[in-house]
Order: structure tokens, then sequence, then C-alpha cells
């Protein structure tokens, strides 16, 4: 489904509507607050609606969380069933690196993109695929990159700052699911 920037305000509402009238027991529900979730981080990003994101839930046989290639979100089905605030905290991560992306092809057009120094602090997720291996060397280097961990403390904070904007609302029912996600850190 291809998400939207929308109003940060206007995604809590929907979002507390939507947990208050619909069972959480489906994926189906699962995913439709995941979609207002990526709306409310695209906003807080600033992400133009002229990049176009699409959140797709697939089933993987790894243990992969998600990924963003091209701007096509991927997030592993199998979470939306054990843990939601994984799911979450996994678009925001994605979501991110769209961020990043945007930023860094905006400014190698306006040309004040740093050089790459090494260690390697722009190794992103497309260089990533590019020097894959089946033994995984390169996972590391990827995994302390300055974007990873970039992408990594982003989701915690908007998670957490989302978490706290449902429990601002005047829903017993919302507080509790943003209280028992809050714990599931």
């Amino acid at each position: 489904m291809e998400i939207k920037n929308q109003d940060k305000k206007e995604v809590i509402k929907n979002f507390v509507y939507f947990l208050e009238n619909n069972s959480l027991r489906s994926k189906e529900n699962k995913m439709e607050l995941c979609y207002l979730f990526a709306q409310y981080c695209m906003n807080d990003l600033a992400i133009p609606d002229d990049d176009k994101i699409i959140l797709d839930f697939v089933k993987t046989k790894n243990d992969l969380y998600g990924s963003n290639f091209l701007g096509l979100i991927s997030i592993n089905k199998k979470y939306l069933g054990s843990n939601l605030h994984v799911v979450l905290d996994t678009i925001a991560h994605e979501l991110r690196h769209q961020y990043q992306i945007h930023n860094i092809n905006h400014s190698k057009k306006i040309n004040v993109h740093n050089e790459v120094k090494f260690p390697v602090n722009n190794f992103d997720a497309e260089t990533y695929r590019i020097f894959y291996d089946e033994e995984g060397l390169f996972f590391n280097v990827y995994y302390t990159s300055e974007m990873e961990h970039d992408a990594r403390t982003y989701a915690s904070q908007i998670l957490d700052k989302f978490l706290n904007d449902i429990k601002l609302q005047n829903s017993a029912f919302a507080t509790a699911w943003a209280n028992t996600n809050a714990n599931k850190k």
C-alpha cells in the first residue's frame, strides 16, 4: 500500500479510533495500524509525497525484520502476530533510511554531500546489496555504520513519542495499549 504524509494529530486521532473500534486479533487490522504509524513517521521526517513509499508485508524464510529498497519497505509478516512493537519500530527504522537516502540524493544535486571516508560512514542497505555475500562478511560494516545507528536511534525515539501521544488521548483502552507496547522494549 502506498503511504502518504499525514498530519500527526489526525493520525493519532485515527489510530485511537481504530484501536477502540476494531479487534487486534486480525493481521489485517494490525496492518492498518502500521499504515497509520507510517504516516505519522513520514510527517515527522517531512518525507514528501513525491517520494513514493510503498509499505508491504511479506513472508520471508529468514528472521529479517524489514528492508527498504527504492522506496519499497518490506516488513516480515510473521512479527505481526507476535510483536507489533517490533513491527512499528522496524517501520520507523526503514522510513528513516528513506529520509537518509532522500537527503543524500538531494545534497548530491546541490554538491554539499560529504565525501565518504574510511571507516565507512554511509554504508547503507543499497550499498550492502551490492557487496552482499553468502557469509555475511560485510554485515558488521553495515550494522555499525552511522546511517544504521541513526536509523535505530530514530526508530526508538519516534516510537516512544508516538506511544506518549497515544497516552495523551482521552481513551483508557488506547492508553493501556500504549503502556503495554512501551513495556516491550
